[in-house]
């Protein structure tokens, strides 16, 4: 399975955080008749309650997602995305508008999830890139420019020229 946030933040503001993992958790089960079942919602809650643990919003789960801060909707986000249980999950610019703090904490929710998982980042931010990828490709004009460890990357005359203007 795939499982993708996007550069714009997509989550249900009017729903609580433990609400908006639980549609996703649901979504993984082949029948919403589960409802009917009490066992089976509680068993979703628990899903959906260590999922909000794993992105660090456990403690939010009440709040309704439009209160949360721009960082903590973008982990949301996250978070409803690893609710679908994916092997492969893609995200496009995690960080963009997050403060330096809020950059950092999601950098670290990445490493931390990366270790059960593939994670195709689209990402501008060439610190964040650099501090995450093992792998990295430059694209530029939807054409490869380079492609390989950060080092090789930050050392190629052309991306530096194109990206990191040095």
């Amino acid at each position: 399975a795939i499982a993708r946030s996007y550069q714009i933040t997509n989550i249900l503001p009017g729903a609580t955080v433990l609400e908006n993992v639980r549609i996703a958790v649901q979504s993984r089960h082949h029948s919403w008749s589960l409802l009917r079942h009490h066992r089976a919602y509680r068993d979703v809650i628990e899903q959906a309650r260590t999922v909000l643990a794993s992105v660090g919003l456990a403690d939010k789960a009440e709040e309704l997602a439009a209160n949360l801060s721009h960082g903590e909707q973008r982990n949301l986000e996250i978070g409803i995305a690893l609710a679908t249980e994916p092997k492969l999950l893609c995200l496009d610019e995690p960080t963009a508008g997050m403060s330096v703090t809020e950059t950092h904490a999601t950098v670290e929710l990445i490493r931390r999830i990366a270790a059960n998982l593939t994670i195709l980042i689209v990402e501008h931010d060439m610190e964040v890139v650099m501090g995450l990828a093992r792998t990295i490709t430059v694209m530029h004009y939807g054409e490869v420019l380079a492609e390989g460890s950060p080092a090789v990357i930050q050392a190629n005359p052309r991306v530096q020229e194109v990206y990191l203007k040095t």
